[in-house]
C-alpha cells in the first residue's frame, strides 16, 4: 500500500544552518555534531534528508548522509535549490560541491524556475511543510534560518538545534520563573531570573510586577502575592526593559517551561511588546523525566532528592531552584542541549 504525504512525513528530517564564516565553530566540529545528529535521527526512524544546498551547514549534512547510505541503503536524499544554476556565482571549490550533490543525490526538487524576492523563503518553508524535524546550526541571529526555526516553531516541528556561539561549557541558560495572579494566567504578579553560565550562578533577578488584574484567593494563598504586595511595583512594560537584556542572550529554561514561557507570551501580547517571534528553550521536567525516569520531577520532588533549598511558589526561589537543578544534570555529564526546543511567541 502506497503511503499518505502525512505518513512519510514523519520519517523526514531536513537542515538549516548558517554560512560558513557565520558559524563561529571549526567545519570538523560542525560536521561531527551534524553526524550525531543524522545518526541520532536514523535511530528515531527517520529514512528521508533535505538539503537546501546552502554553503556551509546545508552541504556539509548532505555529504554526511551520502556517506551513511553505504551503511544504510534504505536511506534518501532530496535537495531542494531554490531555482536552477542558483549556485552559479559561488567560489569553484562551493560550487563543485554543490554539483556533486544535485548528481548524487535521489530527487532533486527545484523550489522555482527562477528567482524572486521570495525564493528561499519559498524554499524552508517547502522543507519545513515537508518535514518532521529539522536539525539546525544557529545562533539566534535574525535571517533565513531565523525565519525558518520560527515558521516551524509555529507548525509545531521539532527542532534540534545547535548554537556555535563557543567551545563547550560556555552555554548561558537563563532560568526563570513566574507567579500569576488568578486562573486566567495571562499577567505575572512576581519573576524571579537566575543565569547559569559555565556551570554556575552568574546573576540573579526578582521583581513583584502589577498585573492590573484582580487576584484570585487560590492565587494568593499559593503565592502569598496579593494587590496590597504589588500596589507599589512595576507593571510589566515598566518592567520590560530590565527583563529583556537578560532574556535576549542564551537558552530560556524554565521547570515546567510551557507554562513560564506561555504566560510571557501572553503577557506580550496584552502590551504590544514586540520581541521575538520564537526562542529556544529546555525544561527541567522534560530532561529530568528523560535522565531519571521512575522518581517524580514536581520542583519540590527534585530539591529534596538534590538536597537544594526551597522556598516553593516564591518566584526568587523556584528560578534558583531551577537554575540548581539545571547545574545538577550538567555536572552529571548529561547533554542538556539535546533537550533545546524552540517556543512560538507569535501566537496568543
Amino acid at each position: 500500500m502506497k503511503m499518505r504525504e502525512s505518513e512519510l512525513r514523519l520519517h523526514r528530517c531536513c537542515f538549516t544552518g548558517h554560512r560558513p564564516e557565520k558559524l563561529g565553530a571549526p567545519e570538523a566540529d560542525v560536521r561531527a555534531w551534524l553526524e550525531a545528529q543524522i545518526d541520532r535521527a536514523i535511530a528515531d526512524g527517520y529514512v528521508t534528508f533535505i538539503s537546501g544546498c546552502a554553503m556551509g551547514a546545508d552541504i556539509w549534512a548532505a555529504q554526511i548522509v551520502l556517506q551513511k547510505k553505504a551503511v544504510h541503503p534504505g536511506l534518501h536524499l532530496i535537495v531542494a535549490p531554490p531555482w536552477p544554476g542558483f549556485y552559479d556565482r559561488w567560489g569553484e571549490a562551493w560550487r563543485e560541491q554543490c554539483e556533486a550533490l544535485l548528481r548524487d543525490a535521489d530527487l532533486v526538487r527545484n523550489i522555482s524556475g527562477h528567482y524572486h524576492p521570495d525564493v528561499f523563503g519559498q524554499r524552508n518553508r517547502w522543507m519545513v511543510d515537508h518535514s518532521n524535524r529539522i536539525i539546525a546550526c544557529f545562533d539566534g541571529s535574525a535571517g533565513g534560518a531565523g525565519d525558518m526555526l520560527d515558521y516551524a516553531a509555529g507548525a509545531g516541528i521539532e527542532v534540534i538545534c545547535k548554537r556555535p556561539d563557543g567551545p563547550p561549557g560556555k552555554e548561558r541558560y537563563v532560568c526563570f520563573d513566574v507567579e500569576t495572579p488568578n486562573a486566567r494566567n495571562d499577567r505575572m504578579s512576581a519573576i524571579g531570573i537566575a543565569v547559569v553560565e559555565d556551570g554556575r550562578i552568574t546573576r540573579e533577578f526578582f521583581s513583584y510586577v502589577d498585573p492590573e488584574e484582580p487576584f484570585d484567593r487560590f492565587n494568593t494563598e499559593l503565592t502569598g502575592i496579593s494587590a496590597d504586595t504589588v500596589a507599589d511595583a512595576p507593571t510589566f512594560p515598566r518592567l520590560w526593559p530590565d527583563i529583556e537584556p537578560l532574556f535576549s542572550h542564551g537558552t530560556l529554561v524554565a521547570h515546567n517551561a510551557p507554562f513560564d514561557l506561555s504566560v510571557l507570551r501572553r503577557c506580550l501580547h496584552a502590551y504590544g511588546i514586540d520581541w521575538k517571534k520564537s526562542v529556544s528553550y529546555a525544561c527541567t521536567v522534560r530532561i529530568g523525566r528523560a535522565a531519571l525516569p521512575g522518581m517524580r520531577h514536581g520542583l519540590d520532588d527534585m530539591c529534596a532528592h538534590y538536597g537544594i533549598l526551597l522556598d516553593h511558589h516564591k518566584a526568587d526561589s523556584d528560578s534558583r531552584a531551577c537554575a540548581e537543578i539545571l547545574i545538577r544534570y550538567l555536572q552529571s555529564g548529561l547533554n542538556v542541549k539535546k533537550h533545546v526546543r524552540r517556543y512560538a511567541l507569535g501566537e496568543r
